[in-house]
């Protein structure tokens, strides 16, 4: 293969594998997802979120790792692609084996080394939704919109944080467990509430709430827990809610 036709990789953990234009076996539309591997291990994202995780799987058994199933999963949300129905097609998918596998070498690219399946995948959410990991999860996002703010700050403490509170609905269609119907939204929907750094718009927490809630309700508790367990290094705390179009103050 002659250097003309032939490109390093932005797959800095695996240099072995280059980008080729003269391989038509194997042809991706989604390159962009090592680009997004690289963006997870300069943020650290992953190292992150594995010192608080569980894994209750018999590991002797195990074949594809939490930690790459975690790069598969957040790689096929960077993408786009819905969901994690599409894992059957992005698992034979050269740029993905490469973005989301540790293992060095081209020999990543070879049948055997395909990713993990949807039905895997999805297990994979089911243990992350379930406690401790669960609210683990909650204190990273918290954690990293907090250390972007102290990067955008110079690392130093940040004189005050103002949060704003708001709540979304989030339609469903058929009788999810926790969705209600709320007559202001003519829908039966979830009304999730969020907390952001008021200046810079970084999520800093998120509490899935039922459909019928009033949307203020319990914010204050929740901005109180969220300081007091998660925002650590700033003055107290001010709190606004945001009253956009989409929010009311009246009970359903």
């Amino acid at each position: 293969m002659s250097a003309s036709n032939t490109l390093k990789t932005f797959a800095s953990h695996n240099r072995s594998v280059k980008v080729s234009f003269d391989k038509p076996d194997q042809v991706t539309s989604d390159a962009g997802a090592l680009i997004g591997r690289r963006l997870l291990d300069l943020t650290g994202l992953i190292a992150m979120l594995m010192k608080g995780l569980a894994d209750s799987r018999d590991q002797s058994r195990v074949r594809h790792s939490l930690r790459e199933l975690l790069q598969q999963v957040l790689l096929s949300f960077m993408q786009g692609w819905d969901r994690l129905r599409s894992a059957e097609d992005l698992k034979n998918d050269p740029a993905f084996r490469v973005a989301s596998r540790d293992q060095r070498g081209a020999k990543v690219l070879e049948r055997e080394h395909r990713l993990a399946s949807q039905p895997t995948l999805s297990r994979t959410i089911d243990r992350l939704s379930e406690e401790p990991n669960l609210q683990h999860l909650a204190d990273t996002v918290t954690r990293l919109g907090m250390e972007t703010i102290y990067t955008r700050n110079g690392g130093k403490r940040v004189p005050e944080l103002v949060i704003d509170v708001d709540s979304y609905p989030v339609e469903v269609y058929g009788k999810q467990e926790g969705s209600e119907y709320n007559a202001h939204y003519r829908h039966r929907i979830y009304l999730p509430m969020v907390a952001t750094c008021g200046p810079t718009g970084d999520v800093l927490g998120a509490e899935l709430r039922p459909g019928a809630m009033n949307d203020a309700r319990d914010r204050h508790k929740f901005v109180s827990g969220l300081q007091a367990q998660r925002v650590p290094r700033t003055k107290p705390c001010r709190e606004q809610t945001q009253r956009r179009a989409h929010l009311h103050d009246g009970v359903p």
